[in-house]
């Protein structure tokens, strides 16, 4: 599948579950993504009150669901636009469906006359940060704040 086989749209309340069934096995993305949260749902029902948007990704044949993401297309730090969480479905795990995801927010991003998009990784996740390496993201810098270390990552657009 390619990133024109995809659409997304807005997530609705029922689509919590996936982020939860898609990450329930996810020990690195539960400590680093729910620390400070009760659950799966406190976590989206926090990040939906900021000013970012949550989407469902689907193939555009059959409308399954195979991703989801949060960006900012303005965040309070920078202006520009930042990818908060992405999540595929586990069925379509390391099979560039995640690149494909990107692939077309960035695009979105470039089309609304931004030069980049950003990200922060926990420093200890290499596995995160060498994923959003192979979908074309920089390496910045390194900041801190109340949870620890984390990368600063770009992606020219």
């Amino acid at each position: 599948m390619k990133k024109n086989e995809l659409i997304s749209r807005s997530v609705g309340t029922e689509d919590v579950l996936l982020l939860e069934q898609w990450t329930k096995c996810e020990d690195n993305w539960l400590k680093e993504e729910l620390s400070g949260f009760t659950d799966v749902n406190s976590f989206f029902e926090y990040y939906r009150s900021l000013e970012g948007e949550w989407r469902i990704w689907e193939n555009i044949e059959n409308e399954e669901a195979i991703g989801l993401t949060y960006h900012m297309c303005s965040a309070p730090s920078n202006q520009k636009p930042w990818l908060g969480t992405i999540v595929t479905s586990p069925a379509y795990r390391n099979n560039r469906l995640g690149r494909g995801i990107i692939d077309a927010l960035g695009e979105e991003m470039k089309r609304s006359g931004h030069k980049a998009l950003f990200a922060g990784v926990p420093i200890q996740q290499y596995s995160w940060i060498d994923f959003l390496n192979k979908c074309l993201f920089e390496q910045l810098k390194v900041e801190s704040n109340q949870k620890g270390q984390f990368m600063v990552m770009a992606r020219p657009l």
